[in-house]
C-alpha cells in the first residue's frame, strides 16, 4: 500500500509559531503522522477495493441470472 506524504516539519513549525515549546510540536507532528500514515485510505487502495467489489458483484449477478432462467425454464416446462 502507497505511503501518504505528511510533512512534519512544517507542522512542527507551525505548532512552535503557535506556542506549542519544541519538544511539544515535535511530538505532536510525530504522533499525528503516525496515526494518518495508519489510518489514511490511499486512492489506489481504494481503486483496488473498488475492482475487487465489481468483481464480485459482476459473480453475483451473473449467478442470480443464471438462476432465475433455471426457475423460468422450469416453470415454462411445467404449463
Amino acid at each position: 500500500m502507497s505511503v501518504v506524504a505528511f510533512d512534519t516539519l512544517k507542522l512542527s513549525q507551525k505548532l512552535e509559531a503557535a506556542g506549542f515549546s519544541s519538544s511539544q510540536a515535535q511530538n505532536t507532528a510525530a504522533a499525528l503522522s503516525e496515526t494518518i500514515g495508519e489510518t489514511v485510505v490511499t486512492t489506489e487502495h481504494l481503486d483496488m477495493r473498488l475492482a475487487e467489489l465489481k468483481t464480485d458483484i459482476l459473480k453475483w449477478l451473473f449467478g442470480l441470472l443464471l438462476g432465475q432462467a433455471a426457475v423460468i425454464a422450469a416453470l415454462v416446462k411445467l404449463l
